[in-house]
């Protein structure tokens, strides 16, 4: 007999921490399950697997994760094994960070923890939203319809990040097109109205000529100014 530390729901959501004996892996969850309790973590004692992750404690963007959680709903779908879709998918991200997660959660599952249960240890990368989540449709047996979700939820926030991103850029642009214009205006185009007055010897409208002079003075002063 092997001994095995496990976490566990009861069916009135309370979490239960203890230790028993079975033959395997599997005989020891099946065992939870005939005492009424939701497996959250079952391993060996004593035998807890752990990848280095220094500095791996930040948040990764919202669209490496929904790049992420969009793979990992596909593969779910066509019916591939989930620590084996996990390990696919930590193959393919272009984020370390994510990859060495996604590898210690691969790890965690192997070694009987729940997919939520593996993502509670990474929280502080996932959040806890996402985390919730992925229990609820563990909880449920719908975490395929969940993940489908997530990807729906994550796509609609980098689209909002990025209209942000947008509209505070837009202003800088109007700004650097008006420079570019009154610039074109100093220059350029006054001098030439200054130039036909005189040419037709004629006092110019009083706007006109504090536009003028305005002009002059910018001209006359540009590396001051500048």
């Amino acid at each position: 007999m092997i001994a095995f530390q496990y976490q566990a729901k009861s069916r009135t959501g309370e979490l239960q921490v203890g230790l028993l004996e079975a033959e395997t892996l599997a005989a020891a969850r099946q065992d939870l399950r005939g005492r009424g309790l939701f497996p959250m973590s079952v391993t060996k004692a004593g035998s807890e697997r752990r990848i280095k992750t220094a500095g791996s404690n930040k948040r990764v963007s919202k669209r490496d994760l929904m790049l992420m959680t969009t793979q990992l709903s596909i593969m779910q779908k066509s019916g591939v094994d989930l620590a084996e879709s996990i390990k696919n998918v930590s193959r393919q991200v272009s984020n370390k960070r994510l990859a060495t997660a996604l590898n210690q959660i691969v790890i965690d599952i192997e070694d009987g923890k729940s997919f939520s249960a593996a993502l509670q240890a990474q929280s502080s990368i996932f959040g806890d939203a996402y985390v919730a989540g992925i229990a609820a449709g563990e909880a449920s047996g719908t975490l395929g319809q969940v993940l489908a979700r997530l990807t729906t939820l994550l796509r609609n926030e980098v689209r909002l990040i990025n209209t942000i991103k947008s509209i505070a850029t837009y202003p800088v642009i109007l700004m650097f097109v008006a420079g570019m214009v009154v610039n074109a205006l100093m220059f350029f185009v006054l001098p030439q109205f200054a130039k036909v007055f005189r040419d037709l010897d004629k006092t110019p409208p009083i706007t006109t000529q504090i536009l003028l002079s305005i002009g002059e003075f910018v001209r006359g002063n540009f590396l001051f100014i500048g």
